[in-house]
This record gives structure tokens, C-alpha cells and sequence, in this order.
């Protein structure tokens, strides 16, 4: 199927649509579509979610031990590090098909909930089932760290919030202005909690780059 960009950016606004529905109104919603959208739009809506699927983790003790404490020796040469990193980081590349694609994304992404042994970073309670999700919409380049680590529970309620660009310009100047000692930022009526380390590295990037909400607006799909 050959769609054009319109029809492209029509179909990725009923996927967003689509995943905050309840079973019923899904249901409605694929019964009216014409068979062959239908069929492609769930085989690229599976593809959507299965690469933001739950990671199961045996190891992570679910027994609440403490979240997790990355010390920090030396914040200098962790900044110039997260600095060339940044300099060297793929940008973020999509590939129009029936929905705009991602393809740039690999599987990094998935250290940073191994980082957290897989505490929330929200509720901050461990579990064996975690999610990663991106801290902003649209980023510009693909970078380990501009992710956070949660719950099934958590994760739903953040993407929720990040869609709101109110809410996440002020959550990324609360980043920004966080410090290393306390590493926690609001968002809304919600705390995210960092380790040491992972706030350092992600208030290197809003230095960095200038796409973040904290400097201007961005479109949110």
C-alpha cells in the first residue's frame, strides 16, 4: 500500500488515538475501517506495541531493598562524557510507511531499566515487569539516557502527561534545576526520582540540545 504524507500523518493520529481506548471503543474503531487499512494499520500497530512491551526481568528482587544509587567520582568527566556522546549520537530517523516509522531506535534503550534494577522511578517500588519510556516526544537523536524506567502502571500515566506540553516544559526546567544531592524533578502532581548519575547525564542533554521543551515548544503527536 502506497499512502500519501497526509494520509500518513492521518493514520498516526488514530494510532495515538487508538492506544488510549478502551476495549470497546477499539473494537468500533477497527469495525469501521476499510479491509485493507484495517489489516495494515493493525500489523504496524502491533509492531508499535510490542516495541514499547513490558521487559520481564527474573533477577530484580522484588523485595523493596532500596532504590538504586549511581555515585558519582568525578561530575566533570561525566559531563564531558555525556557531551561527546551526544556529539556522536545517530539522529533519529522514520521511514514513511503506513504510519511513520521509527527505525533508528535499537535495543540500548533497554539498559536504563537494568540500571534501575527494575525500580520505578516513579512509585520507586521494584518489579520484575518494567517498561522504558522516553522522557520527551520527537527527540532529535538517539540517546540511552533521555529514557526513564517504570512500572506497567507508571509508564501508562506518564505517556499520558508527556502528551500535555505544559506539564513537560515545566518538568524539563524542574530537571534542569534539580540537584545531584536530591535527584528528583515533579511532573504535575507526580515525582520522578534519578539517580545521581542518570540526572547528571540527562541535564548534560538539555544543555545540549536545543529541541527540548525546556527552550521552545515542540510538536507532540
Amino acid at each position: 500500500l502506497q499512502f500519501s504524507k497526509n494520509e500518513i500523518d492521518e493514520n498516526n493520529q488514530l494510532v495515538n488515538q487508538i492506544v488510549t481506548m478502551d476495549t470497546y471503543q477499539l473494537t468500533n474503531v477497527i469495525k469501521s475501517l476499510p479491509k485493507d487499512l484495517k489489516n495494515a494499520l493493525l500489523i504496524e500497530l502491533a509492531a508499535e506495541i510490542e516495541e514499547d512491551a513490558n521487559e520481564f526481568d527474573p533477577d530484580v528482587i522484588e523485595e523493596d531493598t532500596g532504590f538504586p544509587d549511581e555515585k558519582i567520582s568525578n561530575l566533570i568527566r561525566l559531563r564531558e562524557y555525556i557531551r561527546k556522546q551526544y556529539e556522536i549520537a545517530p539522529m533519529v530517523q522514520y521511514e514513511p510507511k503506513l504510519l511513520r516509522v521509527r527505525v533508528s531506535r535499537g535495543k540500548d534503550r533497554e539498559n536504563i531499566g537494568k540500571r534501575y534494577k527494575g525500580y520505578c522511578q516513579m512509585c520507586e517500588k521494584p518489579s520484575r515487569f518494567w517498561e522504558v519510556a522516553e522522557i520527551f516526544n520527537n527527540p532529535t537523536k538517539e540517546l540511552e539516557f533521555m529514557n526513564l524506567s517504570l512500572c506497567p502502571t507508571c509508564a501508562s500515566k506518564y505517556r499520558q502527561l508527556r502528551n500535555d506540553k505544559t506539564i513537560m516544559m515545566n518538568f524539563a526546567k524542574n530537571i534542569r534545576s534539580a540537584e545531584i544531592i536530591d535527584p528528583s524533578a515533579l511532573i504535575d502532581e507526580d515525582c520522578v526520582t534519578f539517580t545521581k548519575a542518570h540526572l547528571a547525564e540527562i541535564q548534560m542533554v538539555l544543555e545540549l540540545d536545543k529541541s527540548i521543551p525546556i527552550f521552545k515548544e515542540v510538536e507532540y503527536l
